[in-house]
């Protein structure tokens, strides 16, 4: 798919409203592309606009060489597959059912499945890992299982392109990698192109080949995840006040006021943690200060011993560590 000084946005009576400009880019085979941006930033403007959906206000979408928007919708649904948030209707139609919909744009007019159809409604569902849901009713499946049967549609449609949008929005944080961890896998062993609009940022960092990155009011910028971080684009398209995007972490964190100061000693994953319990309640760690904290593990337990001028103890909790650290103030 190339895009080609495209601009996209409404048109309206008075004056056509354009959301972004001039975006000239492409995507490619084997590539798992992640569509990030803050709400409002029109990510589904621009979904809608590449899968022939809406009309841009200048410039064109090609698909291998055709304009998207001169397809017939029997052309487009040949080439290019798409999945949305919004749940699907199904009835009672079994996940079987439901992804045999999408081999029809290559049936004929009486719309019969082949053997060959059905064997890629099947193949489907196996490289989506959907096998076990195959003769399931929809009306009984979570909303992760109904994702993956309607990848599995999409995927039956045998497409050029797969564009999804925000289809993680209401899955749990295991189902949303299931989800990112199955498009790499079917961009890499599949060899397909697949966009996906998402909000899950650190997923999208971690599993994207490339990102593409719309700023509120801003001219989209593309690029490898790292890239953009190093490059300054991928904070300054989220940051808001009191929040900013630590490079190093690689994650956004508020910029609250520290309230305590502790000093902390230690190692291995019980320090970390500690740490982070610490960061997490506005306690700054510094290296010397009137309380101070040493990190133990014995027998697979941890446990903390808390100094300070007039006191020491063992602790045996972090809620119990963080509940005398503010006592102490």
């Amino acid at each position: 798919m190339t895009l080609k000084e495209l601009t996209v946005g409404y048109r309206s009576k008075r004056k056509p409203k354009s959301i972004s400009e001039n975006i000239t880019a492409e995507l490619f085979k084997g590539e798992l592309v992640c569509l990030l941006g803050p709400n409002g930033a029109g990510k589904s403007t621009l979904i809608r606009t590449l899968s022939g959906m809406q009309k841009p206000l200048l410039g064109h979408v090609f698909l291998q060489g055709e304009d998207v928007h001169k397809l017939s919708k029997a052309q487009l649904a040949r080439k290019m597959s798409l999945v949305l948030t919004d749940r699907v209707q199904s009835g009672l139609l079994t996940a079987y059912e439901v992804v045999a919909l999408g081999r029809y744009p290559h049936t004929g007019w009486s719309g019969k499945l082949s053997d060959e159809d059905h064997f890629k409604v099947l193949e489907a569902i196996k490289t989506a890992g959907a096998e076990d849901l195959t003769f399931r009713s929809m009306v009984e499946l979570s909303d992760g299982e109904r994702q993956k049967i309607m990848v599995a549609k999409a995927l039956a449609q045998d497409p050029e392109i797969m564009i999804l949008d925000e289809i993680t929005a209401f899955l749990d944080l295991p189902r949303r990698i299931e989800i990112m961890q199955l498009m790499r896998r079917l961009a890499k062993k599949e060899n397909k192109c697949i966009l996906m609009s998402t909000h899950d940022m650190e997923l999208a960092l971690k599993y994207a080949d490339k990102l593409w990155l719309q700023p509120k009011n801003g001219k989209l910028v593309i690029g490898a995840p790292e890239d953009l971080i190093l490059n300054g684009s991928f904070a300054k398209a989220f940051e808001s006040e009191g929040i900013h995007f630590d490079i190093e972490k690689g994650a956004f964190e508020s910029q609250e006021p520290y309230l305590q100061k502790v000093a902390l000693n230690g190692s291995g994953n019980e320090f970390l943690w500690t740490k982070k319990a610490m960061e997490r309640s506005q306690i700054e760690v510094i290296e010397k200060a009137p309380v101070s904290i040493e990190v133990f593990s014995k027998d697979d337990r941890a446990f903390w011993t808390f100094r300070s001028q007039t006191q020491k103890k063992d602790i045996f909790s972090i809620y119990e560590l963080l509940e005398s650290i503010k006592n102490h103030a």
